[in-house]
């Protein structure tokens, strides 16, 4: 199965989101529009988790495969990290990685690392 990659090393500002985002865009043109909307909130919880907790530069790498499937990963240069419990009260912070454990098929952080990685659902109805 080939896939059509794109792997981007984004400024050390806010400007990453947005250029995230726009990857998304590119790489994801063929599919639809509310995946493309769900993996926009996950590059976005995931580029400014990096940017706000890491060390140095964020990097995004987006595939999609031949049969429409959509994953990806963030690294930043941080030392690694444990995977915090979702916040039990409402309020700033802290609700990015919930958001991505809940549009996200299937996702991870590589042990001992700051590489997250994300797989979409097929499609969202």
């Amino acid at each position: 199965m080939s896939a059509d990659r794109l792997i981007l090393r984004l400024p050390d500002s806010l400007n990453a989101v947005g250029v995230a985002r726009r990857a998304v865009d590119v790489i994801g043109h063929s599919i639809p529009q509310k995946l493309r909307e769900d993996t926009h909130l996950v590059v976005t919880e995931l580029v400014t988790n990096g940017l706000r907790h890491g060390d140095g530069g964020v990097t995004i790498s987006l595939a999609v495969s031949d049969d429409a499937l959509l994953s990806g990963e963030v690294v930043d240069e941080g030392d690694g990290f444990d995977v915090p419990p979702a916040p039990q009260q409402p309020g700033p912070g802290g609700w990015g990685l919930p958001i991505v454990a809940a549009l996200a098929e299937r996702w991870g952080v590589e042990q001992g690392t700051t590489r997250v990685w994300f797989s979409m659902p097929e499609h969202r109805a």
